[in-house]
């Protein structure tokens, strides 16, 4: 089996086994707040807002490709390997970095794989399946995130300035 099938496979088969049960990299960053690389300055809650929403971005990035791949012919085979190889590989390289290794290896993975593609079809294939899985990861990353924790920052309205403004120029 040619490497990037190989490589597919292995992906949907995360991400139907992601389907139902989070991976074993959502329960240690999400649930237990475990980050190995020591992201996060002490503390989880910065790496959680910014590799979550990087993790977004790689399903985001594997949706346009595979419509340019499927829909726009003035793009070679070869521009869209390219788009490939570098649009997912930041914000997968950070994900990894705030405990997202899963993601960031099979995006390694797929640039490897991306050799052995010969056709727009085969390549849609491949990045379908990461998109599958990217977006598996990133369902998960929305249930496990804490949303309470972002009532310390709450939305203000106009309101709200006006009568801190009233109270101060009373205070004068």
């Amino acid at each position: 089996m040619r490497e990037w099938k190989q490589t597919a496979r292995k992906l949907r088969q995360a991400a139907k086994k992601m389907r139902f049960e989070p991976s074993k990299d959502v329960v240690k960053t999400l649930k237990y707040g475990i980050i190995e690389s020591g992201a996060g300055n002490g503390g989880c809650f910065s790496a959680w807002i910014f590799s979550c929403g990087d993790v977004r971005h790689v399903g985001a990035y594997c949706y346009y490709i595979i419509w340019f791949a499927n829909h726009e012919e003035s793009f070679t085979l070869q521009q869209l390997k390219d788009m490939v190889r570098l649009w997912p590989r930041q914000p997968a390289e950070f994900a990894g970095y705030c405990g997202f290794n899963e993601l960031w290896s099979f995006v390694r993975q797929v640039g490897q794989a991306l050799k052995g593609i010969r056709a727009k079809s085969e390549l849609a294939e491949l990045v379908n399946a990461l998109w599958e899985y990217a977006n598996n990861l990133n369902a998960w990353i929305y249930h496990y995130i804490p949303w309470g924790a972002f009532s310390v920052a709450p939305t203000r309205d106009v309101s709200y300035f006006r009568d801190a403004l009233e109270l101060i120029s009373r205070a004068e």
